[in-house]
């Protein structure tokens, strides 16, 4: 919803940008999802490293508002996705 309302108050009806915006995230975050839980960290990282440069050259960006779509994806994909498992100290011997 978040890709849809800039699209539709900032630059002006740009559904493209939206489409890929949002076909890029949801990629990223099956791939995210279909990776084993050690790597899903590092895959977040380098998926989101990726959304960095379609969001900096491939999509045009709003002025003032350059910012939203690399914070975007940082909380989304690195942030809340990738699932942790608690994992106990090792103990001294």
């Amino acid at each position: 919803m978040h890709l849809v309302l800039v699209a539709w108050l900032y630059l002006d009806n740009d559904w493209l940008w939206a489409a890929i915006a949002g076909a890029y995230l949801l990629g990223a975050a099956a791939l995210i999802l279909a990776t084993p839980v050690y790597l899903q960290r590092p895959t977040a990282l380098t998926l989101y490293m990726g959304g960095m440069v379609i969001g900096r050259w491939l999509l045009p960006t709003v002025p003032g508002l350059e910012w939203f779509l690399p914070v975007f994806y940082l909380k989304l994909l690195v942030s809340h996705l990738p699932r942790e498992e608690p994992y106990r100290p090792a103990t001294a011997t």
